[in-house]
């Protein structure tokens, strides 16, 4: 008999606390976007006496952002500020004008841009990748990145990262013309 007079308490309790949960605005997404800069993922190095027509002969080395896996939290119980955790790996290859390469330093980059596409922040890399002897080489980097958030607003859904290779014109041109 006592387990009866339990279970409409414990039923009272649950329909008490589901109320509660209903008057609460729904839990929007705190990630933000992330993705790449158009023809900024992939960089390629030619040799300094590049001869035109010549095509790959020219290539000293590509690397490429192989895609990135990253998560997201408030940064703290105030919930003004989301941390993004990405990893961002990278691979390369040597070509046919690379032979003695070593180990190669590539720029990139990591920005922030508001829900109006302004750059919040934009910060500049170096991932340095070892070709131990190999034709290939990878390397991973591992960033966090808080995004102060203004008040009222809960997540960064609407703000987006941008990671890309940091580009001469000239490469940029060269991404955009192998991609056609």
């Amino acid at each position: 008999m006592r387990q009866r007079s339990v279970t409409p308490f414990i039923t009272f309790c649950a329909v008490l606390l589901l109320s509660a949960c209903a008057n609460k605005p729904p839990v929007t997404g705190i990630c933000p976007v992330t993705g790449f800069m158009d023809n900024t993922d992939t960089v390629t190095y030619l040799a300094p006496d590049a001869v035109a027509g010549q095509g790959e002969k020219n290539v000293v080395v590509r690397a490429s952002i192989n895609g990135y896996r990253g998560s997201c939290s408030f940064a703290d119980k105030k919930k003004d500020a989301v941390l993004v955790d990405l990893k961002v790996p990278f691979v390369a290859q040597k070509g046919p004008a690379g032979a003695g390469l070593k180990l190669r330093k590539f720029p990139y980059f990591i920005a922030v841009l508001s829900p109006r596409n302004e750059i919040l922040q934009r910060t500049a890399f170096t991932t340095t990748i070892d070709f131990d002897n190999s034709e290939n080489g990878e390397n991973t980097e591992d960033h966090s990145i808080k995004i102060p958030l203004p008040h009222g607003v809960d997540g960064a859904a609407d703000y987006k990262v941008i990671i890309g290779f940091a580009l001469t014109h000239a490469q940029y041109a060269y991404n955009k013309e192998r991609k056609k």
